[in-house]
C-alpha cells in the first residue's frame, strides 16, 4: 500500500504548509529589520558604532534572509511570470555589480564605511527576490504589513511629539525635539510616511480606514519635522485624490466629485495650517526650506574643490574626506549620498552603481500602476535631499518590498483565486 505522503495531493498540501512557514519567517525577519533599528541594536552590539567585529556590522535579520533564500531555492520549484523573471534578473545583476565594486574598493584599501552596501542594497535585492518567489496575494500581505508598521510608527511619533519623550533610544543631540517613532531618525520617519501615502490606496482596506491611515501618515511626516517629506506626503495625498477612481460612478460624476473634494481641501488647508501652527507641527518651516541645515547639504559639495582629480575619479579614503568636511565646513556628517558614492566608488564607479540601481528600479516599475510610480518618485525625491541612500538603514528595502508587493495591484482590482491558492511544486 502506497504511503499517504507520496500522494500528489498530500505532497502539494505539505509543500503549501512548508512555503507558508517560510513566508511567516520572512515576514518576521522584515519586521525585525524595521523594528530593531540601529539605535536599538547599538545598545547590545556595535552595529553602527566604532569598533566591533565584521559580524556585528551586519544586521541579524540579514543572515536570516540568506537562510530563507537558501531554503526556498533548495526546497521548492519556483514558478515565475515574465515580469517576475525580469525583476529577478535585474536584482541578481545589481547584486553582482555591487559585489564587483566592493571587491575593487577592498583591493584598493577603501572598504571602510561601506557596510551599508550589504545591509541596504544587497539585502534589499535578496528580500526582493524572496518576495518574487511567493504568490502575489502573499506579497500584498507584506506590503500591507509595512504600511501598518509605518502608520503605527507615525502614531508613536505623534505621542512623542505631544509628550516630548521618545519611546526608543536616540543618539543625536538636537536643538529642538523631533520625534522618531519606531525609526532611528526623524528624517527616516518622514521618508517612510511620505512614501507610504501613495501605497495606501492599493491595500484591500475599506475607504474610511485608508483615509484614516493617510491622515496619520501625513501628520507623522509633519511631526517629524522633515520638511521635504512633509511636502511630499501632502502632494501625494492630493495626487491620490486626483487619481482616485469610482467604477460605480460615471466619469462625469466622478470629475464633479473630485472637483468638489479639491475645493473642500483648498478651503480646509488654511484652517489645517493654522491648527498645525498652534500645535507646533510646522515649526521647521519657519526658517524656510533652505535654512542652515539645508545649506549644509549644499556646502558639502565644496569637498570636490579640496581633493585631487585622481581622488574624484577613482575614490578616496572616506575617513579623510570626513575630516576635511569637519575642518573646512564644520560638518560632522556628509549628508549627501552623491558625495559619498563618488568618494567611495570613484566617479566612474558611482556612475556605474547609479545606472544599475536606476535600471533595477525601472525594471521593477515596468507595468506597475500610477500609485506605485507616484510613491517611488516621492521616495527618491525625499531620499535624495539627504544621505538616506548611503546609510545603513532599511529604506531601500522598504521601497523594493512595496514596489514588488503592489506591482500588479490597482485600487479597483479584486482578488484572484488562482493567485491566492497557488501551490508551489517541487
Amino acid at each position: 500500500m502506497r504511503h499517504a505522503s507520496g500522494h500528489p495531493a498530500a505532497r502539494a498540501s505539505t509543500d503549501s504548509y512548508l512555503m507558508g512557514f517560510a513566508f511567516a519567517i520572512f515576514c518576521a525577519l522584515v519586521l525585525v529589520r524595521f523594528i530593531v533599528n540601529a539605535n536599538v541594536l547599538d545598545t547590545v552590539i556595535k552595529y553602527s558604532a566604532e569598533g566591533g567585529s565584521i559580524i556585528e556590522k551586519i544586521h541579524p535579520s540579514s543572515y536570516g534572509f540568506v537562510v530563507v533564500l537558501s531554503i526556498m531555492l533548495s526546497s521548492f520549484r519556483i514558478e515565475l511570470s515574465e515580469w517576475d523573471l525580469r525583476a529577478l534578473r535585474s536584482l541578481v545583476v545589481f547584486t553582482a555589480v555591487i559585489g564587483i565594486l566592493s571587491a575593487l574598493m577592498w583591493s584598493s584599501g577603501r572598504s571602510g564605511s561601506a557596510g551599508y552596501l550589504v545591509d541596504s542594497y544587497v539585502v534589499s535585492c535578496i528580500a526582493g527576490a524572496l518576495m518574487l518567489m511567493f504568490p502575489p496575494a502573499w506579497r500584498e500581505t507584506v506590503g500591507a504589513m509595512l504600511i501598518v508598521f509605518i502608520a503605527v510608527s507615525a502614531c508613536v511619533a505623534l505621542g512623542e511629539f505631544a509628550l516630548h519623550k521618545r519611546l526608543l533610544p536616540y543618539w543625536a543631540t538636537e536643538i529642538s525635539f523631533r520625534p522618531t517613532g519606531l525609526t532611528e531618525h526623524p528624517l527616516m520617519l518622514g521618508l517612510f510616511s511620505a512614501t507610504a501615502v501613495s501605497f495606501v490606496p492599493l491595500t484591500r482596506w475599506r475607504a474610511p480606514a485608508k483615509i484614516g491611515v493617510m491622515i496619520v501618515l501625513l501628520l507623522g511626516a509633519f511631526a517629524a519635522g522633515a520638511r521635504w517629506a512633509a511636502l511630499g506626503a501632502a502632494a501625494s495625498a492630493l495626487a491620490v485624490l486626483a487619481f482616485s477612481e469610482w467604477p460605480s460612478v460615471s466619469r462625469a460624476r466622478a470629475v464633479q466629485v473630485k472637483l468638489l473634494c479639491l475645493i473642500a481641501v483648498a478651503v480646509a488647508i488654511p484652517v489645517a495650517v493654522a491648527v498645525m501652527i498652534q500645535l507646533g507641527l510646522v515649526s521647521r518651516f519657519e526658517g524656510g526650506l533652505f535654512d542652515e541645515s539645508a545649506m549644509a547639504r549644499v556646502k558639502i559639495y565644496g569637498l570636490f574643490g579640496l581633493v585631487s582629480w585622481n581622488e574624484i575619479l577613482f575614490g578616496a579614503d572616506i575617513d579623510r574626506i570626513r575630516t576635511l568636511a569637519l575642518e573646512h565646513f564644520d560638518l560632522e556628517f556628509i549628508e549627501s549620498s552623491l558625495v559619498m558614492f563618488v568618494f567611495q566608488f570613484g566617479l566612474f564607479g558611482a556612475v556605474i552603481f547609479l545606472l544599475f540601481f536606476a535600471r533595477t528600479i525601472f525594471v521593477l516599475l515596468s507595468g506597475a500602476g500610477r500609485y506605485v510610480a507616484l510613491g517611488t518618485a516621492v521616495f527618491f525625491i525625499v531620499a535624495s535631499s539627504n544621505n538616506a541612500l548611503s546609510s545603513k538603514t532599511p529604506i531601500v528595502l522598504m521601497i523594493v518590498l512595496l514596489i514588488v508587493a503592489f506591482h500588479g495591484r490597482s485600487p479597483t482590482s479584486a482578488p484572484n483565486p488562482k493567485l491566492v491558492h497557488n501551490v508551489p511544486r517541487v
